[in-house]
């Protein structure tokens, strides 16, 4: 094998095991966003009973680990100090349907079309309700689309 040749795959390894580092951090980054929110079929579950008792209104995300506008909503919108604390008042639940059959059951139960997904609920009313923008927004338009979602 030539000196030029293995410089190149030495360079070629050098460069996916970067690219492969960077996309773990992301996913890091993604993940910190909805540490704390319950997930999947059986922590929508706990959602369920913990507002009919809370009295909180629910914040439901359906999304998947491939769309774009998903991760970009968990980077630069969920992730955002103030919608983190605009959420702390919720019970806040992710759902990734292609996780399992039972996830997926639960996004066809709510007509999830599309990625991301993002529903309230409010307190004492069971009748989700769709925020209508998740892409392409900032944290404060996010948050007053929230609130218009919860004003219906």
């Amino acid at each position: 094998m030539t000196r030029a040749r293995r410089f190149t795959i030495a360079i070629f390894g050098i460069a996916l095991g970067v690219g492969f580092a960077g996309f773990q951090l992301s996913r890091t980054a993604q993940d910190a966003s909805l540490s704390s929110w319950q997930g999947g079929v059986n922590g929508y579950a706990t959602g369920v009973r913990e507002q009919l008792s809370s009295g909180k209104p629910m914040a439901v995300l359906f999304y998947t680990d491939w769309c774009s506008n998903c991760k970009k909503l968990r980077e630069t919108v969920l992730s955002a100090p103030e919608v983190q604390s605009f959420l702390g008042g919720f019970i806040t639940v992710k759902v990734n349907p292609e996780e399992n059959g039972a996830n997926q059951a639960l996004a066809d139960s709510f007509g999830v079309a599309g990625y991301p997904t993002f529903l309230v609920i409010p307190a004492g009313d069971q009748e989700p309700r769709l925020v209508r923008r998740t892409s392409n927004v900032t944290p404060q338009q996010f948050i007053a689309a929230c609130r218009e979602a919860l004003a219906l």
